[in-house]
């Protein structure tokens, strides 16, 4: 996941398709509980906790495979708006998360 965070062009292939399982896993996840907390099951304060975290685990690796998966499509399109919307705001602060991707790939 780190090293993908980084670079996603310096994974093997078999990196590369393990990467791809998590990520849509991850994406999976975030859309089911932005969808509970959308009707009223999970708190709106969990969607709210897991967009200030997104920049600790979507890196420019993420983001870049969020933006050229073919599984963008399997999602609901308000979840694909939102993702797009957060990870756009991190792309304009993109310095600062990159370096603490890198930071976390250096393992300081």
């Amino acid at each position: 996941w780190v090293k993908a965070n980084a670079n996603l062009e310096s994974l093997s292939g078999a990196d590369r398709l393990r990467f791809d399982l998590m990520a849509v896993e991850f994406h999976r996840c975030l859309s089911t509980m932005w969808m509970f907390a959308d009707q009223g099951v999970f708190q709106a304060s969990l969607v709210e906790h897991s967009t200030q975290n997104a920049s600790l685990y979507a890196g420019p690796g993420l983001r870049q495979w969020w933006r050229t998966s073919v599984h963008r499509s399997e999602f609901p399109l308000a979840f694909v708006d939102r993702i797009d919307s957060v990870y756009a705001e991190l792309r304009a602060t993109s310095e600062h998360g990159a370096d603490v991707v890198r930071q976390n790939a250096a393992g300081r």
